[in-house]
């Protein structure tokens, strides 16, 4: 695709004149809403991973967010949502997967973890990391996202009895 910077000359916007006949910024009926890009989704945090030994010290007690759904591994940014960059043992692209429902349930390439404790001896790359469960009736936590509701209503009832 070619791309052709043009300066708007009413109020001088930057835009694209290959994809944009006018400036969409002082006309927005020519704006594609299709090329817009949407939010990214966002999924709760169902727990973390940690480096507990690496031959990369640099590693050990780095911490990685775990989302609900899947959590693609590897060393590339891009394609993965956990970037463990500082180990040359890890892929590129999905070195592991990490996924976790919203029961707190989760599976390790597969196979499922023992989420009622820390879990511990997972091997990613050249490090060992613990799975620390965040979600679910599980690690003595009793947290479901699911529950905010009710606290929102409860919040909201004594906001009305307050008044």
């Amino acid at each position: 695709m070619t791309y052709l910077v043009k300066k708007c000359d009413a109020h001088g916007h930057l835009y694209n004149a290959s994809v944009y006949p006018e400036c969409p910024y002082c006309n927005e009926l020519n704006i594609d809403r299709d090329d817009i890009p949407k939010p990214k989704e966002v999924n709760p945090v169902s727990g973390w991973l940690v480096c507990v030994e690496a031959k990369n010290q640099e590693l050990v007690g780095r911490d990685y967010t775990v989302v609900r759904g899947v959590n693609k591994i590897g060393s590339e940014p891009f394609s993965n949502e956990i970037v463990i960059d500082n180990d040359k043992a890890v892929s590129p692209r999905e070195h592991a997967k990490l996924e976790c429902n919203e029961f707190g349930v989760c599976y390790y390439n597969g196979k499922p973890l023992d989420t009622t404790k820390v879990s511990h001896g997972i091997k990613i790359g050249g490090g060992m990391y613990v799975y620390v469960p965040f979600e679910g009736n599980r690690a003595g936590l009793k947290f479901n996202w699911n529950d905010l509701d009710i606290l929102d209503k409860m919040q909201k009832d004594g906001e009305n009895q307050n008044e």
